[in-house]
């Protein structure tokens, strides 16, 4: 109980509103917000260097993903992101992309463009649950990529991607 406590400070907005989405939107924690106005501070008193920051970001984001810095591409959200995949990638015949039917609509439809030749094929939830076998029974050799949240956006349901 004393976790979600400290959990709930750092909401502001917990304390005049009751906060009930799930995974699309979400309220800033306390700490995000002072980083962001740092940052914004910093950018209108010195002229903050992009470059300068985007580079400790991958730097850091890739020391957390056991990759290499340059192998990390900045982007403005998920949405460009998966579309600059979906669109960069080239596909043999009969590829296929595995998602599911909870799936936030911009990490599907990148994958649905006619001219990308993708079949895409879903996983069907079942009572709100993805359940690991089934995407194992969908992924075949002919699969070129899985596009899965790790937090759906239907129904906040986390994803176990381990």
């Amino acid at each position: 109980m004393e976790d979600t406590k400290k959990i709930r400070a750092l909401f502001p907005i917990v304390e005049n509103k009751v906060f009930l989405n799930h995974a699309a939107q979400s309220p800033l924690p306390k700490p995000v917000a002072e980083a962001m106005h740092r940052y914004v501070e910093d950018c209108s008193n010195f002229g903050a260097s992009p470059l300068e920051t985007s580079d400790l970001g991958k730097s850091l984001f890739a020391r957390l993903v056991g990759a290499k810095p340059e192998e990390i591409a900045l982007v403005e959200n998920t949405s460009v992101g998966l579309n600059v995949a979906a669109h960069v990638l080239r596909y043999p015949p009969g590829s296929k992309v595995v998602t599911t039917d909870l799936e936030y609509p911009s990490v599907v439809y990148p994958w649905l463009r006619k001219s990308l030749g993708v079949k895409v094929d879903y996983v069907r939830s079942a009572d709100g649950k993805l359940l690991l076998e089934d995407f194992e029974k969908a992924v075949d050799d002919s699969t070129v990529a899985v596009a899965v949240s790790h937090v759906e956006y239907v129904n906040g349901f986390r994803n176990d991607l381990r």
